[in-house]
């Protein structure tokens, strides 16, 4: 609440507007904490206001995609990695401070085994947690996706589950033998492996990035991904799909926060290569009315934005 801009003045009003930061009753110390040097006077505190709204996102790392180990059968798929996890709200920030951040990493591929989970991103004292891994396998023995934040990991080949949500949407399971599931997305889940290749799950949309958070690609029998990362969120549908044993083009997982693709297993005397891409990493948002009053702002159609993809802070000007 403001100060009154008239009036009779007490270190008590002034002391309750600064007291989210400093509950002194020293005058020399609230002037300090909002930027004053002395001689400090009760009448500069004359309608000032130490706090300030503004709204925030927060998005984790996309998990890795799975993959197939070699055996006999080179058309066995891994499942891809869940989107990660995304989180909005308001909160009141306060005027000379330094609000720090954690941004997560996505989660690496793995070209025979479970990929990584994405690391998780917290602001504000909020966590969002990263999206799971893709499962592996092969025709006689699987792996579930794991459990992720906004995006469950794809199941495995061998009819391995997709792994559950906290936020959001699963993992597709895998459905036939040698074909792994879709990574859960924010806005959908991922699809089952049939034969064919499996979609991610459809991202949201966070700090200007249309369709972050998309579910990867699981492999099918026999067929390449390249096509299938989770739809949603970037013109290029390539971004988020993963590799399978029929083509040397691999895509990581793409447009902030996706999940990395499946791959099967290749079989080098065909010059076959194969790569489980890893997860996205996250982001952070945080926007306003008006002008700058931080670092690293971005002032766009009368809005504000602080958008980093990166762990840091950011400091509240005086």
């Amino acid at each position: 609440m403001t100060i009154p801009s008239s009036g009779t003045l007490s270190m008590a009003t002034i002391r309750n507007e600064i007291a989210p930061v400093n509950g002194s009753y020293a005058l020399g110390s609230l002037s300090r904490t909002t930027c004053r040097t002395a001689p400090d006077g009760m009448g500069e505190f004359y309608g000032y206001t130490f706090g300030f709204s503004v709204t925030y996102a927060i998005l984790a790392g996309g998990g890795g995609g799975g993959g197939a180990s070699a055996n006999n059968n080179r058309n066995a798929g891994g499942g891809g990695g869940g989107g990660g996890n995304l989180f909005g709200g308001g909160t009141t920030i306060y005027k000379n401070q330094n609000y720090g951040f954690t941004i997560g990493g996505g989660g690496g591929g793995s070209n025979s085994a479970t990929g990584g989970i994405g690391g998780y991103s917290a602001l504000f004292g909020v966590a969002a947690y990263g999206g799971g891994g893709g499962g592996g396998g092969n025709q006689y023995w699987n792996d579930n996706g794991t459990w992720g934040g906004s995006g469950g990991g794809g199941g495995g080949s061998g009819w391995g589950s997709g792994g559950g949500a906290w936020n959001g949407y699963p993992g597709g399971n895998s459905s036939e033998q040698y074909c792994g599931g879709g990574g859960g997305g924010i806005s959908s889940a991922g699809t089952g492996g049939n034969g064919f290749n499996a979609r991610g799950g459809n991202g949201g949309t966070v700090g200007g990035v249309t369709g972050a958070g998309g579910g990867g690609a699981g492999t099918g029998e026999g067929q390449c991904a390249n096509w299938n990362g989770g739809n949603g969120g970037s013109p290029d549908p390539q971004e988020g799909s993963g590799g399978c044993c029929c083509s040397s083009a691999q895509y990581a997982g793409g447009g902030t926060g996706k999940g990395g693709g499946g791959t099967g297993n290749a079989n080098a005397g065909f010059g076959e290569i194969r790569s489980a891409t890893p997860g996205a990493g996250g982001l952070a948002q945080i926007s306003y009315p008006g002008g700058s009053r931080g670092t690293d702002g971005n002032f766009w159609g009368g809005i504000t934005y602080h958008i980093y993809y990166g762990s840091g802070s950011m400091y509240t000007y005086c």
